[in-house]
């Protein structure tokens, strides 16, 4: 469809908007490294729905290994009808703060998050592509992410500019507050350029994996998607954009959870992705992708290139499989996906199904779509 293009060409500019966004760090983190040098945080609240808490999954690891800082993915609705702030009292208000990687910045959970914040002092930092939006207005820090409106409702280039924005923020706090020396401060932040390169061949890489396998993939009503630690995150949001383009529903699992309550469902025809980046889990996930091609033909290996070589149909994302910022390779390609299925289901990219769901369930303020 002519108006998917829209979408692909959002796709291919992914890699270009992390390259610019690295050399932009330094006004864009400016801002935040003043908040956090001025506070002792001690735990930071991740806010968002959908594509925000994934975001939230992905940096966890990061944020708790590199800053010694507690880390709580929230549900931002969830959270103001039943749960609060510091429930176990140790904290100061100076030492929490909320962090939303939002898109629109209209959805009204955090938004009220944020407002609870305000009333009890805590800070809170949001990533958005509008300064004017009713959650950056509330927030304490708002960064434009420099990735502009998307013409297609699924968020893609934006989700991209969240995750890098986040992640030179606090590379730039570590560098000036010390809490990351020179030389690991370089190490992580060349390891981020070379995933912003490597993304590059990607999307040519899906287009030349789905033409030969696409037979996997187009008459599965569901799809499964096996991961572990920040990759479940990568799964969550790679998995909820075919979803929404294609309506092949997702199911993610925990590479351990699977194993204790997914194994019965599966049949000869299950659909499986399995995000492979060589990690402290891959060979237990080797054991599990074994136990998998035996009870399914389309079990789906996702690793580096150099691994594909060892899988059946695997579809080779990374040039090196690096700590912390892989995961952001891993999405990529589910995107391309989406893309691809959804021209060959004729299914459009930029009007999306059941559209009066935002209007009518109010699921953002003073806006009908995203």
């Amino acid at each position: 469809m002519k108006e998917n293009e829209a979408l692909l060409k959002c796709l291919e500019d992914i890699p270009r908007v992390v390259n610019s966004l690295i050399l932009q760090k330094k006004d864009i983190t400016e801002e935040f490294v003043k908040l956090f040098l001025s506070r002792d945080i001690k735990k930071i609240y991740f806010s968002g729905q959908a594509s925000g808490i994934y975001i939230g999954m992905i940096l966890k690891p990061f944020i708790e290994d590199c800053f010694q800082m507690e880390v709580q993915v929230t549900n931002p609705y969830e959270f103001v009808l039943n749960e609060r702030f510091n429930v176990n009292g140790i904290y100061k208000p100076s030492q929490l703060c909320m962090i939303c990687p939002a898109h629109s910045g209209t959805t009204p959970g955090p938004i009220k998050m944020a407002e609870i914040c305000q009333e009890e002092e805590i800070a809170v930092v949001t990533v958005t592509y509008d300064l004017q939006s009713p959650l950056a207005l509330q927030s304490t820090v708002a960064i434009d992410k420099r990735s502009g409106k998307e013409k297609s409702y699924i968020e893609t280039r934006g989700h991209f500019a969240s995750m890098v924005c986040i992640y030179l923020c606090f590379l730039e706090y570590g560098k000036a507050s010390g809490r990351i020396s020179a030389e690991r401060y370089g190490v992580l932040l060349d390891c981020l350029k070379k995933v912003s390169c490597s993304m590059y061949h990607i999307v040519p890489k899906t287009f030349q994996w789905y033409n030969q396998n696409k037979k996997l993939l187009l008459d599965a009503d569901v799809i499964r998607y096996i991961a572990n630690g920040e990759y479940v995150g990568a799964a969550l949001e790679g998995g909820l954009k075919i979803a929404e383009t294609t309506h092949k529903s997702r199911l993610v699992y925990e590479s351990e959870e699977f194993m204790h309550s997914g194994t019965t469902e599966v049949k000869r025809n299950s659909v499986i992705f399995m995000l492979m980046p060589e990690n402290r889990a891959y060979v237990r996930m080797q054991e599990l992708y074994g136990w998998c091609r035996q009870h399914s033909g389309r079990t789906i290996v996702l690793c580096s290139c150099e691994n594909a070589k060892d899988f059946e149909n695997a579809l080779g994302v990374t040039l090196e499989d690096v700590p912390y910022f892989s995961a952001m390779e891993y999405i990529l390609p589910f995107e391309v996906l989406a893309y691809l299925l959804s021209e060959d289901l004729g299914l459009s990219v930029i009007t999306s199904a059941n559209e009066d769901g935002y209007e009518n369930l109010n699921v953002h303020i003073n806006q009908g779509s995203v």
